[in-house]
């Protein structure tokens, strides 16, 4: 069973953690746009992977990062300073959530000499009290983990299938800006639960009906004639407008 004490604890965290999120700050900030806060995500998500960390942690960066957009950057930022910001939010989430750490010297190097390792330095130096040393913000994957293992409906094989197709989903879905700052983890990882559950519970009732219908006609192998386009169709935020996704927040908060 989850503990729902945990659950709630982390819905009152996460509250102080989004307050500080603006939907509107790049209306502010003419120098930078949405393709520039991606850009840097697609890169974060790549160094990660190189070096077997945790995807996760990507997630945590990113709350950094629009925190310091929303809170920090002025109209006179640049892209050259919120990209050292963007890879200083990557290099502190790893340092605090995982078990390895990346040294600022590496960080210099894959920037090709565009910083040098003091410029990440005094970035950290500035950028933890301007997050006021919030550094533990429950993600979307939090939430997921914790409804998953409670749900005793699905066995482990399920579980597995659940967390790997939310983890997709969220990740195209945090690419979203103003749905990132304007709805909660804990709404997100609702709505993309409840999307991949229902059609598992869909998929579930093709089945049945295909094998009631074998039982009237024996004499037509089963499987013959499967019809492909009857298996559910797997959602993706990537795919996913986030018109669609906003639709059913609301339902799912309550």
């Amino acid at each position: 069973m989850m503990n729902q004490d945990t659950y709630d604890a982390l819905r009152c965290q996460e509250r102080v953690y989004q307050k500080t999120r603006d939907a509107t700050s790049f209306e502010r900030l003419p120098l930078l746009d949405v393709s520039c806060r991606n850009r840097m995500i697609d890169w974060m998500y790549s160094l990660i992977d190189f070096c077997g960390l945790q995807r996760a942690t990507v997630e945590v960066s990113i709350n950094y990062m629009d925190r310091w957009l929303s809170v920090v950057a002025t109209p006179t930022t640049t892209r050259t300073e919120f990209q050292l910001v963007a890879m200083t939010c990557l290099y502190v989430a790893i340092k605090i959530h995982e078990v390895l750490a990346i040294k600022p010297d590496v960080l210099a190097q894959l920037s090709g000499g565009k910083y040098i390792v003091e410029d990440f330095e005094r970035c950290e130096r500035s950028l933890l009290p301007a997050l006021d040393w919030m550094l533990n913000p429950p993600t979307t994957m939090c939430f997921v983990k914790l409804s998953v293992e409670a749900d005793d409906r699905l066995n482990e094989r399920e579980r597995t299938q659940v967390v790997q197709q939310a983890q997709a989903q969220l990740e195209g879905a945090l690419r979203d800006f103003p749905l990132c700052c304007e709805e909660s983890p804990s709404v997100l990882a609702s709505v993309v639960l409840y999307d991949i559950l229902r059609d598992m519970c869909d998929h579930t009732d093709d089945m049945m009906t295909e094998e009631e219908e074998d039982l009237m006609h024996p004499e037509e192998p089963k499987g013959l004639h499967h019809d492909s386009s009857s298996a559910p169709t797997k959602l993706s935020a990537l795919h996913h407008s986030p018109t669609s996704i906003t639709r059913t927040v609301e339902g799912a908060a309550r």
